[in-house]
């Protein structure tokens, strides 16, 4: 396994066909039917491109049901997007790139596994029938010494208006060392996109990037299953190739990062337990109650609460708080099993429940927990339903919304 890891999408939900396109990544000025938003990248322009088509324009909400969601990984089809990028001045020295391997500049390449269709040109996608998953990937020029979560958010910035819902996890960077080179360092953010039709689930991704010391960088967003859809060989050539490609210039120190929260259009209510996340609110969605560590939002028929607890001994404690949060909001309480969900930053344990509210009505629905037994906290989402029928994927993504923001979740992550 690698040092760092391939850029997986980290975290939440679930299995279908590998999209055959790459999500819409774009929302700008409108020019002869396609939408068009230039950023200044080092020393070259990225320009992103897509059709007028929006990822999920003005669809309606479906609801479904009793219908309920995982976080088991997945993948669903979404709108075109093509980008290119105008290089700047060449990097000295001369690169062979091996046959069979994809160029992607300035002396970084990437070897094409047999399963693996590509299309594009720079950035280039990279689709895997087998691992279910794709991976958006380009090479870049930035700034020496830059803060990585920069790149992140000018990346998130082309595509988080373009959808209903976009959860985000706060970013990681982690120290230098990617597969040895002490001249490279990781960056992740991972992310979610609500998907309306609730036949298929949330679309779960990562926008990773690889940046050395002189600012050349691999940025790749990568979607889909949790497996790659590239291989460990091919994954490793194109770090040692990005590592050994020829300088850019003087290689500067790192940038002291720290983990931050994406910028976003969506609207969220701060977790009273930790001000630097928030649990997202579709539509219709208000908080209802509040504490120093719980919050609460209803659209009238679903409540979502969310609660922390800290000094939480192991799981099966954790459990318990999690029955004993239910039996206090609600009564005649029928709790089944926990089990483990989702993968990652998004592991959970959950377990279905139903009761009477306190005006008599009866209620079903589910809770899930995240327990951390290094900080020994433990996160609680209940949600419950006072209807037939509701919006899983909506609940799913509140859900991951809160995970990873207990009370002693960390401030920072990575740096020189």
């Amino acid at each position: 396994m690698h040092s760092l890891p391939p850029p997986n999408p980290v975290p939440p939900p679930p299995p279908a066909p590998a999209p055959s396109q790459a999500p819409s990544r774009a929302s700008a000025r409108l020019i002869a039917g396609v939408v068009a938003v230039a950023l200044v990248v080092g020393a070259g322009v990225l320009l992103l491109i897509r059709d007028d088509e929006t990822a999920t324009g003005d669809s309606t909400t479906s609801s479904v049901a009793g219908t309920t969601a995982t976080t088991s990984d997945s993948t669903v089809a979404v709108p075109t997007s093509s980008t290119v990028f105008t290089e700047g001045p060449p990097a000295g020295g001369t690169v062979v790139v091996p046959d069979g391997a994809l160029d992607l500049g300035d002396g970084v390449y990437l070897p094409i596994d047999a399963a693996v269709e590509l299309t594009g040109d720079d950035p280039y996608t990279l689709t895997n029938s087998t691992s279910a998953s794709t991976m958006i990937v380009q090479v870049v020029r930035r700034e020496p010494g830059e803060d990585p979560n920069v790149l992140l958010q000018e990346y998130i910035d082309i595509f988080d208006g373009d959808y209903t819902l976009v959860s985000y996890l706060p970013s990681e960077t982690q120290p230098p060392g990617v597969d040895g080179h002490d001249t490279l360092r990781f960056s992740r953010v991972a992310y979610m996109l609500y998907q309306p039709e609730l036949e298929y689930p949330n679309v779960v991704g990562e926008v990773a990037m690889w940046m050395r010391n002189d600012g050349l960088t691999i940025l790749a967003d990568t979607y889909g299953s949790s497996a790659s859809p590239i291989s460990d060989g091919a994954f490793d050539a194109m770090i040692d190739s990005l590592a050994a490609a020829p300088s850019l210039g003087a290689p500067a120190e790192w940038f002291p990062a720290k983990s931050t929260m994406p910028d976003t259009v969506h609207q969220g209510a701060d977790l009273p337990f930790n001000r630097a996340r928030r649990l997202l609110l579709p539509a219709g969605f208000q908080v209802s109650a509040r504490s120093d560590f719980s919050i609460t939002a209803s659209n009238g028929d679903d409540t979502v609460s969310v609660a922390a607890t800290l000094q939480v001994g192991d799981r099966a404690a954790a459990h318990g708080i999690a029955t004993e949060l239910l039996t206090g909001q609600y009564t005649a309480v029928g709790v089944g099993s926990f089990v483990p969900t989702g993968s990652g930053q998004l592991t959970f344990d959950k377990a279905s429940w139903s009761g009477t509210d306190g005006d008599g009505a009866a209620v079903t629905g589910e809770v899930w927990l995240q327990f951390d037994d290094v900080s020994q906290t433990v996160v609680v989402v209940v949600i419950a339903h006072r209807t037939a029928e509701w919006d899983a994927n909506e609940m799913v993504m509140m859900v991951a919304s809160v995970a990873g923001s207990g009370p002693a979740a960390a401030g920072s992550a990575g740096g020189a």
